[in-house]
């Protein structure tokens, strides 16, 4: 990438990339560069680039965080995205990993209770329905300051092994509901481990989850619509600003 006086774009926000490879393979690098306007993404693709923009300098970086909050129950891509984040920034080894993720029955819910002490964040994803409006109706408290791709865990079709072939209710959090059937009913839940608790339960015939949480719960997999990449962004929660 070539990096001369003419390239004059600005980086405006923070990135990390993540590339889908061994985690003990994986490149810590960490640049602070202006991105080329004709690169789409960091030669190669396999390095963290964090970049934080002159008039952010203010806000307290994201060295900080000790603890993420995210969408729960266990099996949720979030979770593991939040794990991912922990490892990458070498804080797994300072405590077990498991009491550094909290999860929560929504974004929401974690928004109104997590402590403002400057060691905690919010991790939430692109997909997320209404993170727009989560960040803009906090903007005193909360501050977007990395972001990341990474996989999602197999998404799946997935029902209890009594389950008609034809669903006629399928379980499934607002975001990958178009993952349903078309001859089936959606039935809302909070998040994708939700659903397969609420296909378990029998709630639905079937639910859209993760194949983490379809294997929790004793459900077998109807179709695998496999790992998708997805952009993840963490939120600093801080004491209210003026």
């Amino acid at each position: 990438m070539n990096l001369d006086s003419r390239h004059t774009t600005t980086v405006m926000c923070a990135v990390t990339i993540f590339a889908e490879i061994p985690a003990e393979k994986t490149l810590n690098s960490s640049l602070t560069l202006a991105i080329d306007p004709g690169e789409t993404r960091p030669p190669g693709g396999d390095m963290s680039v964090d970049v934080v923009p002159e008039e952010c300098s203010e806000y307290p970086l994201v060295g900080g965080i000790r603890y993420l909050h995210t969408l729960g129950p266990p099996g949720t891509n979030l979770e593991a995205a939040s794990h991912l984040w922990l490892r990458r920034r070498g804080l797994a080894d300072e405590g077990a990993d498991e009491e550094r993720v909290f999860l929560h029955p929504s974004l929401e819910s974690a928004m109104e209770t997590v402590p403002r002490t400057g060691e905690h964040a919010l991790v939430a994803c692109a997909v997320y329905p209404r993170l727009h409006t989560l960040v803009f109706s906090n903007l005193r408290t909360c501050r977007m300051v990395d972001s990341f791709v990474a996989p999602t865990h197999a998404m799946v079709l997935a029902a209890t092994p009594a389950a008609p072939s034809a669903l006629r209710t399928v379980a499934s959090h607002p975001a990958p509901v178009g993952l349903v059937p078309p001859e089936s009913e959606p039935r809302m839940a909070l998040s994708n481990s939700q659903a397969a608790i609420d296909c378990a339960s029998g709630k639905a015939d079937g639910c859209i989850t993760t194949v983490v949480a379809a294997q929790a719960h004793g459900l077998r997999v109807m179709e695998n619509f496999g790992p998708i990449p997805m952009v993840y962004t963490v939120h600093h929660l801080l004491a209210a600003t003026r």
